[in-house]
Formats: structure tokens, sequence, C-alpha cells
């Protein structure tokens, strides 16, 4: 898993080497926090648990939700 993760980082341009993939993948930090929907939006934007983004939106629905920084 760990080689097709980082062979997707290359591919994607996040990373420029598969040594830079791996290496990414071995510094990556889980994160917890919320997200959710803004309007009739396809991608889930970061807000705090009330729901509110750092610009001052409102999601629809606040959801408990883990992702990972590289």
């Amino acid at each position: 898993m760990r080689r097709a993760l980082a062979s997707a980082l290359q591919r994607d341009g996040v990373a420029v080497s598969l040594g830079d993939g791996f290496n990414m993948i071995d510094k990556a930090t889980p994160v917890h926090g919320w997200s959710g929907l803004i309007d009739d939006e396809l991608e889930f934007t970061v807000c705090d648990d009330s729901g509110e983004t750092e610009y001052g939106d409102i999601v629809e629905v606040a959801l408990a939700t883990t992702w990972v920084e590289i």
C-alpha cells in the first residue's frame, strides 16, 4: 500500500520522486477535526464543531472527520 500511495503522490505532482513520496508518507500526521458541505458544493470544507468555517460560512451539518496531512 505504501508504494501505491507514494506512486500516486508522484503521479499527482505532490512528490518529485518515489523516494520523496515515501518520505512524505513517513512524516504524515493524522488530524481529527470537523468538516461539512456548504450549500450545494461537492467538496467538504473544514469547520469547527459548531459548523463555522474560518471564512465565516456555515456548513449544513458538521461531521467529525479525520484526514492525513502530508
